[in-house]
Parts: C-alpha cells; structure tokens; sequence
C-alpha cells in the first residue's frame, strides 16, 4: 500500500478518533453502535421480515429470493474478507498509533477490511433491490458502524471504505450466483412450502 494513502488514511483516523473522551453521551452512543449484535442482528432481522413481505405468494416468493440473495452475500462477504486477511494483516490503530483513544475491546482480528461493515452492507446493498426504504436506511447504517468503529478506535477510515466496497462487491458476486444458480433456488423455495415457511 502506497504510504502517502497509509499517511492520509491514519490522520482521518486520528482526527475522528480525537473528538472521541470529550462528551460521554457520544462515546456511550458510538459503543453500543459498534456493539457485535445490534447492526449485525438488525440485518438478520430485516432479512426475516423480507421472507415474510408480500401481499401474496408470488410477492413473497420475490422477496425470499431476495432473503436467499442475502444470505449468499454474507458468504461471499466472508470469502472477500479471508482473501484480503491472506495480502494485507493490517494492525489496528491502538496497535500502531501511541496517540489513538481506545474506547472498545481489543479485537484479535486484522483491521483491514472492517468485518461487520463488509457483512452488514453486503445485506443491505441486496436488499435495497427489493425494498429501497430499508435498504438506504440499512447501507447507512452500515456506514454509521464503520465511523463508530474508527471513532472508538477500533479501526482505520480506510478500513471502513474498503469494508463498504468489498460489502457492495459482495451482494453484486451473491446475484450473479443467485441468477446462475436460479433453478436449484427454485427448488429449495418450492421445498419450504411443504413446511408453510413462505
């Protein structure tokens, strides 16, 4: 990585990151946003609410390929991540920055891309196709987690945008298997009829 773009990417961080200890509200709000179940569980839940939408079968059979898409985008998600661990084990910023303000746990893994990011707006992205109002909100949110994130000093700026990317290129990897893999999805939705799951 060009260090230039390592130099702006750790002043960003630095600059979010000092506004952090100053006013206790923020600093409690940003630590329950970047908690590992509140987005995370949000996104699931709005994929099980999908399954269910539409006023009548066909709609809701849309909307439970759409769920299907979802699913295969957190996949993909988890596949990006584990290839872009395999180039770059970047540090975190409390590991490598003597100035950054630590106000979460030490996480284990590499900072690079920033994981619930890369998940949360793989979901999100797929879903805006489908519905758009929970799916902006969703993307948003996912982008709400990642500043939280480089505020608590959790992680880079550049983790955070490189996590949204890989999440978008994700959802775009999960419909074109989707779309390949139509008939055997078919399939499956036609199966979970017999169990009244649709």
């Amino acid at each position: 990585m060009d260090m230039e773009i390592i130099n702006i990417d750790q002043n960003i961080t630095l600059l979010i990151n000092g506004f952090s200890g100053h006013v206790l509200f923020f600093d409690i709000l940003f630590v329950i946003i970047t908690n590992d179940y509140l987005i995370p569980v949000l996104s699931a839940l709005s994929l099980f609410y999908l399954w269910f939408s539409g006023i009548n079968s066909i709609e809701r059979y849309i909307s439970q390929k759409f769920v299907i898409t979802g699913i295969s985008s957190i996949i993909f998600s988890n596949i990006i991540v584990l290839l872009s661990n395999v180039f770059w084990l970047r540090s975190r910023p409390y590991e490598t920055l003597d100035s950054i303000n630590l106000l979460f746990y030490r996480s284990t893994d590499p900072s690079f891309p920033s994981n619930p990011v890369v998940v949360c707006s793989a979901i999100f992205f797929v879903i805006t196709f489908r519905n758009k109002i929970i799916g902006i909100l969703g993307l948003l949110m996912s982008l709400f987690l990642g500043f939280s994130k480089i505020y608590l000093g959790v992680s880079y700026s550049l983790d955070v945008i490189g996590g949204f990317l890989f999440g978008i290129l994700s959802g775009l990897f999960s419909f074109l298997f989707i779309s390949f893999f139509s008939r055997f999805i078919e399939r499956i939705l036609r199966s979970v009829k017999i169990f009244g799951l649709n």
